[in-house]
């Protein structure tokens, strides 16, 4: 048996269950499984899974778990960002000219050098016969400068 915090301890049913729903299963899909209950009704098992779900040890069990598998994702995801860009580094001064432009473009796209986004600012103050006033100095002014 596993001890949770408060001296209670998960049987070896509730811990497989909060492990099914830490990875993902409902909790009526864990508790068919952990309890093998197939030949029970649909509603006794959502009724169970819901009742064991809220024995606050299992609950605490799960949300453990959870929290441990979300570390783990989140350390892989940045172990994998830093081999890649070890990986770029290392081609931005290798041999292929190829190799080492596209590398130096990925790198610069990594820390936002070649960022793209535009922002619109809306004008909400002027009215569209303002607008309309303007545009048509400004396509004036255009093809004066065009016809001179």
């Amino acid at each position: 048996m596993e001890v949770i915090e408060g001296g209670k301890s998960l049987t070896p049913k509730q811990r497989k269950f909060a492990r099914l729903v830490a990875g993902g299963d409902t909790f009526s899909g864990a508790y068919a499984k952990a309890y093998q209950a197939d030949k029970s009704s649909k509603s006794t098992i959502q009724s169970e899974a819901s009742r064991l779900a809220a024995i606050p040890h299992v609950s605490a069990s799960i949300k453990a778990l959870q929290a441990d598998k979300e570390r783990l994702v989140r350390t892989d995801v940045a172990g994998q960002r830093s081999w890649i860009l070890d990986r770029l580094k290392h081609e931005a001064t290798g041999d292929n000219p190829t190799s080492r432009i596209k590398a130096l473009e990925l790198l610069g796209k990594s820390v936002g050098l070649f960022d793209t986004t535009q922002v619109l600012v809306s004008d909400k103050t002027r009215t569209p016969d303002e607008i309309e006033r303007d545009l048509s100095s400004k396509l004036s002014a255009i093809v004066a400068a065009v016809s001179d």
